[in-house]
């Protein structure tokens, strides 16, 4: 006889029955929770209970009863919650009542509502302290005016009107403004008034309510506005006013602030590309950037062999961007570098090399010339990226990496090859130069090394020298400085903790200069420390301070989107050597290749090692199983979850 198990049977839980006597509780916080519990339910169910919460002693659980009653509340509550309103001292209580009376849209409140917008209405309404400010009135206030504008209320304006006239000196024109743009009718015309203000602080504000209604304005109106006195004020009426082109044209050409003429150019850029020709001559960088962005936008705009807009065509504003980026500021020689490969493609490269190669030249504009040069498939482009790598500036290597990133994805052939190359060296801890392969060995002997010193604490690992030419990328072995004995026959190595450490002990003087400093002699002549006193050395600016792992870091996020069997294996191995605190970075950035390239099996082995099941029936990850993103997960203790019960964990 086969025995069925029968399951027991679904028991129907109501939510509000559970809930609702909790409000009857000796604890003032259950109380609290179990109307905020039933809040969340957002039932008109449990309305009656909530209502019978409004006369609880408590003063915060009416305030969380009432903020409840917001989201359920019945159209036959609101007699109770109007009483509330009226009598319940507490501010936050007719906060919360008048939401729930506006969502209601309950017409016998807007008398009161009316009142609330301009006074405190003592002795008719309770307060916590009559006759002691206007503190816990102005929240109420505002309430108030929100809700008459969102209720519609078109007879309220002269009401709202006269509450921006605050005898206590409160600014109320933004809640005021809101909810007279909610009034088609006699706020939106409020509203124009409040346009022609002699406070352009005023005009500023009145136009911006319209245009975040979305009310149009007639049009003498919008004209005068583009003719206004303040500047903010025009630039706003360009960006949020429908204007004829030759409108938008004329405040591109003749405004006297650059601000306002990048804002009209922006806005007439698809219609007029004689208009953006003419504004590269403009005084302005920031216009000329600005228009120099719109037209390269399109490559259609500037055919190769020129247009009647652009008789010169590419070829002239290639040449404009690379005497600009030579010679013009920081956002004028940024745009010409991102934009110049665009012009010229591989043309571009002696001009993107040299501005990222500028030591001395703004980090905006180095990074520009970096990014351009990961769209053009060069094999000097690879070389200036290599050279870029280990710069003492986070900013600016992540953007060399990036753009070696982009090259080993989309460029051909060789380059493409050397781009893969680059990145499987920096997975492995050592960039290659232009002269060979760095000299830091990554045996197994080392990774044991950096684990170990990974242990003892942070900021203990080789940083990056600085650039040096071509020839620069090199991750350089830490230097002894002094050792001392440890019992174990190990020295104790000094490294650099900061960017501008490393910088300055990759200098020979600065090598002799800390020697000197090293000698029991100079140590001597130091002044003592005194007793719990800490001395903070130099601190890294712009970046951590352990600059090979956060390049080896870096490299591992940017090659796990790129394809290639070599580098899925240099993957691979940096799972097995990567210190206790990569690994999840690193196991994650696997996970996140899995989403879009198959996995391999030696990766996948690589995975199942470090992998712990939650099921003890899941399966191992299939070969070439595709991990789908939203499903990858971290905890706190930083473990990868896949699909399938599984947990990738680590030792």
């Amino acid at each position: 006889m086969t025995h069925v198990s029968r399951s027991p049977p679904a028991v129907e839980i109501d939510p509000v029955g559970v809930l609702a006597p909790h409000l009857a509780a000796s604890e003032d916080p259950i109380r609290c929770a179990a109307a905020r519990a039933l809040g969340a339910l957002g039932g008109e169910n449990a309305a009656p209970a909530l209502v019978g919460a409004l006369t609880d002693p408590d003063p915060d659980v009416r305030s969380d009863a009432m903020a409840a009653l917001a989201r359920c509340a019945r159209p036959q509550d609101a007699a109770a919650i109007r009483r509330s309103l009226a009598n319940d001292p507490v501010a936050d209580v007719k906060v919360a009542a008048i939401r729930a009376l506006c969502r209601l849209g309950d017409e016998a409140a807007v008398a009161l509502l009316r009142a609330l917008s301009n006074d405190r209405c003592e002795p008719r309404v309770a307060w916590e302290r009559p006759g002691e400010g206007w503190d816990d009135w102005l929240d109420v206030q505002v309430a108030a005016i929100a809700a008459l504008g969102e209720m519609g209320v078109e007879d309220a304006v002269a009401d709202l009107v006269r509450a921006r006239s605050d005898e206590t000196g409160q600014d109320l024109d933004h809640p005021v403004f809101g909810a007279l743009a909610n009034l088609p009718g006699r706020g939106v015309e409020a509203l124009l008034d409040f346009l022609g203000d002699d406070d352009p602080r005023v005009r500023r504000r009145a136009l911006s309510a319209l245009s975040r209604s979305g009310h149009g304005l007639p049009d003498p109106v919008a004209g005068r506005l583009v003719r206004d006195s303040d500047s903010d004020i025009r630039a706003l009426a360009i960006e949020s006013i429908e204007l004829p082109d030759e409108i938008l044209a004329g405040c591109a050409a003749h405004d006297p602030s650059a601000f306002v003429r990048r804002t009209a150019l922006s806005r007439i850029a698809p219609s007029r590309p004689d208009v953006l020709r003419e504004a590269l001559d403009d005084p302005d960088e920031g216009v000329r950037a600005t228009a120099l962005e719109a037209i390269t936008a399109s490559p259609a705009r500037f055919p190769d062999h020129g247009s009647e807009a652009y008789p010169g065509g590419a070829a002239e504003f290639a040449a404009r961007a690379r005497a600009w980026l030579r010679t013009a500021g920081t956002r004028l020689a940024a745009t010409c570098a991102s934009v110049l490969a665009k012009l010229a493609g591989a043309d571009a490269l002696d001009a993107l090399r040299e501005a990222a190669g500028d030591r001395e030249g703004p980090p905006e504009v180095r990074i520009a010339a970096l990014r351009a040069m990961g769209g053009i498939g060069a094999v000097g482009a690879i070389d200036a990226l290599r050279a870029a790598i280990a710069n003492p500036s986070r900013q600016v290597r992540l953007a060399a990496l990036a753009a070696v990133g982009e090259l080993a994805r989309t460029a051909p052939g060789d380059v493409r090859q050397r781009a893969r190359d680059i990145l499987i060296d920096a997975v492995r801890g050592g960039p290659r130069t232009a002269e060979g392969p760095a000299t830091r060995k990554d045996t197994g002997d080392a990774r044991n090394h950096r684990r170990a010193e990974s242990e003892r604490g942070p900021s203990e690992h080789p940083a990056a020298s600085p650039e040096r030419g071509r020839g620069a990328g090199v991750i350089p072995a830490p230097r002894v400085s002094g050792v001392t004995g440890t019992g174990e026959g190990v020295g104790e190595r000094s490294f650099p903790r900061s960017t501008l450490e490393a910088i300055r002990m990759s200098s020979p003087e600065a090598a002799a200069e800390e020697a000197q400093a090293s000698t029991p002699a100079s140590a001597a002549a130091r002044p003592p420390q005194r007793e719990g006193h800490v001395r903070f050395g130099p601190v890294a600016v712009d970046g951590c301070d352990d600059v090979a792992a956060d390049i080896r870091l870096a490299a591992i996020r940017i090659a796990a989107g790129c394809p290639g069997d070599r580098l899925e294996a240099a993957l691979a191995e940096a799972v097995d050597s990567a210190l206790p605190a990569e690994r999840p970075a690193t196991l994650e950035a696997i996970a996140l290749r899995a989403e879009s390239i198959s996995l391999s099996p030696r990766m996948v082995a690589t995975l199942n090692r470090f992998s712990s099941w939650r099921e003890h029936t899941a399966p191992p990850i299939p070969c070439g199983e595709r991990i789908p993103v939203p499903e990858i997960r971290r905890t706190g203790i930083g473990v990868v979850q896949p699909p399938a019960g599984m947990a990738l964990t680590w030792p």
